[in-house]
């Protein structure tokens, strides 16, 4: 007995062992510089990491970059030409360096419409110097400990000045950084710290009445900052909406949108993307360019209603249908939105506000009243600030839904998506990995060779095998 216990402890000791081996040779990338180019064009990007020195190819998780060249390689570095294609998708791309030994870690990198421009730091910390940049520029920065970046613009009468700061979003460490926009008296005009669309990062569309020389600044928004502070501000005369509604359409069908937070912006037709397990998005363009990111959009077969204001109460309700999707904008301070439906005794339907997770502001309540107006459910913070509930209807007749502010706030950008929808069945999956690690996004599978992964597949709302 002994001798079979003590085989079994040797073998998960050699497990261990081979398993710290394979790990200490394992490739890692920790930072990507610059952290993006310019789309249709070549690019040359040095890949920072560890066991590099092997490299030989990259892995791309989206379509529009490919290899050019690999270049130098060492233990810590790789240098590596980007062939980028001239419709590659703006914004982040998710890529892996490929090492005869494995695999690394992902990281962010992001595809840009506008010229590139590398920071120049020993020139942008005075205010009253701050270096001029041409419209239409994207410029690849770092902020140092409380560090502040001035670059100043040359802008019209007339034009619509777009600001955004891609760094939070691109990963790496916290940064969070802040935007302040000054006239050419030094006067602050702009001070954006957190726009909900960007998550942690900032954008602003400014309107100039007066020609003259502007300043923006990029800091932390603590005035902290370090050495892997790495930043992306674009700046123009390009469309930044800040949110969109409706949230969402069929797939592939034509949706009139219209954009919210750019006053320049029209209304336009966008195409839904396709169904898909991941988030999707909805690329925005006008006459005067491309916005630097994509703005979030629902691929839902739920057919759509779009709120008709006035519909503040029960008696102007917008007609609707479930299931179905309710969108609409929470548009001003104590604003609420009803919505009408027919539903039968019994019925179940999930009851789901997507707005905060869409990059909305609006912290959502939501409320159903049943026809003879008593309340059969609400919700507030079911998921995250948005609103979520599964009610099973307790009468037959017309259906009231509500939505409006936890703190009763609204505005231009408060945008929202009401999806009333069947229960469905779901898996959900969840994944563990023996040996000491838990790495199920970074198995690699050397050609001839195997491995395994416990999966973990959680059924919900089945009602069968």
């Amino acid at each position: 007995m002994r001798s079979g216990i003590r085989a079994v402890l040797l073998g998960a000791a050699a497990a261990v062992a081979v398993s710290s081996v394979s790990w200490a040779v394992s490739p890692s990338l920790s930072d990507i510089l610059p952290r993006g180019a310019a789309r249709g064009g070549v690019a040359e990007v040095d890949f920072h990491g560890g066991n590099l020195a092997d490299a030989c190819d990259l892995l791309f998780h989206d379509t529009g970059i490919t290899v050019a060249e690999i270049g130098a390689a060492e233990a810590g570095k790789v240098h590596i030409k980007l062939n980028i294609a001239a419709d590659c998708p703006l914004g982040t791309h998710a890529i892996r360096v490929r090492t005869k030994t494995g695999l690394t870690n992902l990281k962010l990198f992001s595809v840009g419409a506008l010229v590139e421009v590398d920071e120049n730091e020993a020139g942008n910390n005075d205010q009253k110097n701050a270096p001029v940049i041409a419209l239409g520029s994207t410029i690849n920065g770092q902020v140092t400990n409380e560090d502040a970046d001035y670059f100043a613009f040359d802008l019209n009468a007339g034009d619509h000045f777009a600001v955004e700061v891609e760094a939070m979003r691109l990963g790496g460490p916290l940064f969070d950084p802040k935007l302040r926009f000054f006239d050419e008296v030094g006067h602050e005009l702009v001070a954006e710290d957190d726009t909900p669309l960007m998550s942690q990062d900032a954008a602003f569309v400014y309107p100039i009445t007066v020609a003259g020389r502007y300043i923006v600044a990029a800091t932390e928004a603590a005035f902290g900052g370090s050495g892997g502070f790495y930043y992306r501000l674009h700046a123009g005369k390009f469309p930044r909406p800040l949110a969109v509604t409706p949230m969402g359409g069929q797939p592939g069908a034509q949706v009139n949108v219209t954009w919210l937070g750019d006053p320049a912006l029209a209304a336009q037709a966008v195409t839904s993307p396709a169904q898909s397990v991941l988030a999707t998005a909805v690329y925005v363009s006008s006459d005067t360019g491309f916005a630097p990111t994509p703005v979030p959009f629902r691929a839902s077969a739920l057919p759509g209603t779009l709120e008709v204001e006035p519909n503040n109460d029960a008696a102007t309700a917008t007609a609707s249908a479930a299931p179905g999707a309710f969108d609409g904008v929470v548009n001003q301070q104590g604003d609420i939105d009803f919505f009408k439906f027919e539903g039968a005794a019994g019925q179940v339907y999930d009851v789901r506000v997507y707005a905060r997770e869409m990059g909305s502001p609006l912290d959502s309540v939501a409320v159903i009243l049943n026809p003879s107006g008593s309340a059969l459910a609400s919700n507030d913070d079911a998921i995250g600030p948005d609103s979520y509930m599964r009610v099973t209807l307790a009468e037959t007749g017309t259906h009231l839904v509500y939505v409006n502010d936890h703190l009763s706030r609204g505005g231009q950008t408060f945008a929202y998506r009401i999806e009333v929808s069947p229960v469905a069945p779901v898996l959900n999956f969840s994944t563990s990995l023996g040996a000491g690690y838990y790495e199920p996004a970074n198995m690699a599978l050397h050609a001839g060779n195997r491995n395994f992964m416990l999966l973990n597949v959680g059924r919900a709302d089945f009602d069968g095998p």
